[in-house]
């Protein structure tokens, strides 16, 4: 069964509550409940599972996911106290999965199980590109056909960011060029937009590299769902990231700025262990109004860009303007 959504807890109405607010996100999820870790087995060996919403006082000792298809994605539930004890847990670690606590609020629930199925079509793709290149290593290894094909597996995997699952700042300088020059080509416009996350360096230092990730990845999630489908994005580095906006004039490349600024400073970030209201300042450059002669000159006006956001007090945009 596709979409299968099994959410186990021990109170049945709650966990009826659960599913009511997963069905408010979208009309395909198919949701089942259970109120035992061998109920959800069950489910899960006979329907599948897609997503598995898990009140962690149902977790046995020394428990894995195991039984669930690798693609899964999981959100366990905690009373604050426990929340300890599941963090070193490499069942969790190696999975695209997360600790939430039972206190959060709707929205804030709903937003979470959003971002788990949004990774979870990315992850499908990374473990469908490797999934290939180990089968066509094994079976057509001799085959220059297999070996042409396992490249190219291999150059997709190439040009993504391994945490984030964006593309990379390589693939960026890739794209931007044919996008460059296919707008001189047909006298259309193009916007680029630069993103830094404020003060992320002390983010790392104050609350740790995991939240620091963490950060990353919701970043990187909020960027590509408030974004058009024809736009394309990119983690430039570090705390970086850049969005290409093909027929795009400044005007609405600012409107789309904005959009960005206001959500993430509008929603805490919060994994479950740590919340901190996190902002970004962006740079935007367009063909049409910052005339670069070159990519590479694009970039460098978006930078400058950001960097007079930052200036200007950050969580804020700012259009290049060429300075004497």
């Amino acid at each position: 069964m596709n979409n299968t959504v099994i959410i186990s807890h021990p109170d049945r109405s709650t966990a009826r509550s659960l599913g009511e607010q997963v069905a408010q996100i979208s009309e395909t999820l198919v949701i089942l409940e259970s109120n035992s870790w061998k109920d959800m087995e069950l489910l899960s060996s006979e329907y599948g599972c897609t997503l598995l919403l898990i009140d962690t006082s149902l977790c046995p000792q020394n428990f894995t996911f195991d039984m669930l298809p690798h693609d899964t994605a999981i959100l366990l539930l905690h009373d604050n106290e426990q929340a300890e004890k599941y963090l070193k847990n490499s069942s969790i670690l190696n999975r695209n999965a997360t600790i939430l606590p039972s206190s959060l609020t709707p929205s804030l629930f709903q937003h979470h199980i959003q971002l788990l199925l949004k990774q979870r079509i990315t992850s499908r793709e990374l473990l469908r590109a490797r999934s290939k290149i180990s089968e066509l290593t094994d079976i057509l290894l001799n085959s220059n056909q297999a070996l042409h094909t396992q490249q190219r597996y291999m150059d997709i995997l190439a040009e993504r960011d391994g945490l984030t699952g964006l593309y990379n700042r390589k693939h960026l300088s890739t794209v931007l060029r044919q996008e460059f020059m296919r707008s001189k080509r047909y006298e259309t416009d193009l916007s680029l937009l630069l993103l830094d996350i404020d003060h992320f360096r002390d983010t790392n230092l104050v609350q740790g590299h995991l939240f620091g990730d963490f950060v990353l990845n919701e970043i990187a999630s909020r960027i590509t769902s408030n974004t058009r489908d024809s736009d394309i994005c990119f983690r430039f580095g570090s705390g970086n990231f850049a969005v290409i906006l093909p027929q795009t004039q400044l005007r609405p490349a600012k409107k789309v700025a904005e959009k960005l600024n206001h959500c993430c400073s509008s929603t805490d970030f919060d994994n479950g262990k740590s919340n901190q209201k996190v902002t970004i300042s962006i740079g935007i450059a367009s063909l049409g109004n910052s005339a670069p002669k070159s990519p590479e000159q694009f970039i460098h006006m978006a930078d400058r860009a950001m960097y007079q956001a930052k200036s200007n007090g950050r969580d804020r945009y700012q259009q290049y303007l060429e300075t004497g």
